[in-house]
């Protein structure tokens, strides 16, 4: 998958409007798409392989999940 079509999807996993239906915000998802652009960049810096990238961007959204389920278990 090219770079581009990936990332919306990621944005907006990552601000949970796919995850819970619509629940997920504007701001949450630029907040989204900054934070990945962060961690992209940052890997790009430390001279991560680019074929581990996607793996890496894929373990955040898990751990991001991960978090937010148990997040809304608690409340």
């Amino acid at each position: 998958m090219g770079r581009g079509g990936g990332e919306i999807g990621n944005n907006c996993c990552f601000s949970a409007c796919v995850l819970f239906g619509g629940e997920g915000t504007i701001l949450g998802t630029l907040i989204g798409a900054a934070i990945m652009g962060v961690i992209r960049n940052g890997l790009n810096l430390l001279g991560f392989p680019a074929y581990w990238q996607p793996a890496a961007i894929g373990a955040v959204i898990i751990i991001a999940v991960i978090f937010d389920q148990w997040r809304r278990a608690r409340s």
